[in-house]
């Protein structure tokens, strides 16, 4: 790495998006669907297919629409304008949460919950879309990753803090209002956001005719067809889902050792949290040299945390594993599962430039969210299947992935150089 690309200029573009990322980071972990709102539904009486819902809804709605999204987006010239209008969106329907968390109960307030995450993820589709497009036009490619990892890093400080704070001051407190406080302060989050974005200086890019849903298919069908790097990151990035999936079996094997035990819920917060606060940026400053290590490297330790967890479990004694094998197996996993993202984000960002950029992005998610959908179909119609057996089976699919990039993906670092010019 050349002497200008290891020194981090702190330009005003900079330091928004830095600042920007840390609050909607921060914000999204405050309205997270495997806790808050689950908790919450809990505290509404909601019914659990309700809840079963949370996920799904939020992954897949998430990333499923960006490929009709990104014809329209592709003819503005201006992609700012996009993303603020999806932060809008989801801070408006925290919001919404927010009211029905304090005034609707059962059935009717669960629903309302579960429609205004609907209209969350669709609000998470346009930044997603547009935020890795506007950080490319905006930021030197060499900075890209240490942005992203510091914005992870001080996220997970931030919930470190909100994690202490909770288990120590409100541990024995079951009112609702101490249960709508982080979706207070995560749609503060969005809206300071929101005015901070809009400060961004970007530049005009690349601007094309809108198409229609066939002409977009048939566009997708032929860029998977003949990008052989983008189609084969797009089946690395399918394998090292199993990061994600990983994470609530590891869990549930807690609650049947130990029980629903608060403080056990509070290990696994802190361990999240101090997860994300370290891989920021140490995975950031990686993914600036090759992001292709930091696929293998993270999809390997997601792989071998999931893997390594049914082995020891038959090694350890139930008091030991309550008090510290479950939590470091979930720090782990979380460190590595923040590797994935940090470096299929920065290797995709890199793959491409301009309107090409934003297929990748559109393409890619749209494909990773269908496949979420199978996945829960799958194990929905498998419900009975040993929880060792998911845990076999997602762990497999990270050591998969990370032979996967191996064998079919470039170093984009090494070929492209570490030049530090700003994309059109």
């Amino acid at each position: 790495m050349s002497e200008s690309s290891k020194r981090f200029e702190w330009s005003g573009n900079l330091v928004k998006q830095l600042t920007t990322m840390l609050l909607t980071k921060t914000a999204d972990q405050l309205a997270n669907p495997k806790t808050v709102l689950t908790w919450l539904m809990g505290a509404m009486g909601a019914p659990v297919f309700l809840v079963g819902w949370l996920v799904p809804v939020r992954e897949s709605l998430s990333m499923l629409p960006q490929f009709l999204m990104a014809g329209w987006i592709r003819s503005r010239v201006y992609r700012k304008p996009v993303w603020l209008l999806g932060a809008g969106v989801q801070g408006g329907s925290v919001l919404a949460m927010l009211l029905a968390g304090w005034k609707l109960t059962g059935a009717v307030g669960g629903g309302i919950l579960l429609l205004s995450l609907v209209v969350f993820s669709l609000g998470r589709a346009l930044c997603s879309i547009t935020g890795k497009d506007v950080l490319g036009k905006t930021i030197a490619k060499a900075q890209r990753g240490r942005v992203n990892g510091l914005a992870t890093s001080g996220s997970g400080m931030l919930m470190l803090f909100f994690g202490a704070a909770g288990f120590f001051f409100l541990q024995d407190d079951k009112s609702r209002g101490s249960l709508l406080l982080p979706l207070f302060i995560a749609f503060l989050c969005w809206g300071l956001a929101w005015f901070l974005y809009a400060s961004v200086e970007e530049k005009a890019g690349e601007m094309e005719s809108p198409r229609s849903g066939r002409h977009q298919l048939k566009h997708a069908v032929k860029l998977l067809s003949r990008d052989r790097d983008f189609r084969n990151f797009v089946i690395a990035r399918a394998l090292m889902t199993g990061s994600a999936l990983l994470a609530p079996y590891i869990v549930l094997y807690s609650q049947f050792v130990s029980g629903p035990q608060m403080g056990q819920l509070g290990g696994f917060v802190f361990a999240g949290a101090a997860a994300s606060m370290m891989s920021g940026w140490i995975w950031g400053g990686m993914a600036d040299i090759s992001s292709r290590r930091v696929l293998m490297l993270a999809s390997l330790l997601a792989g071998l945390s999931g893997l390594s967890l049914l082995l020891m479990i038959r090694m350890a004694h139930e008091s030991l594993m309550a008090m510290w094998l479950f939590p470091a197996c979930y720090m782990l996993l979380i460190f590595a599962h923040d590797g994935v993202r940090v470096g299929r984000k920065t290797f995709l960002i890199n793959l491409g430039s301009g309107n090409k950029r934003t297929d990748y992005v559109s393409i890619s998610n749209s494909l990773i969210g269908f496949f979420l959908i199978l996945i829960g179909v799958l194990v929905s119609t498998l419900h009975g299947i040993p929880v060792s057996w998911l845990v076999l089976i997602f762990g497999s699919m990270c050591l998969m992935g990370t032979l996967w990039v191996w064998m079919t993906l470039p170093c984009l670092e090494k070929l492209q150089g570490t030049a530090t010019s700003l994309d059109a």
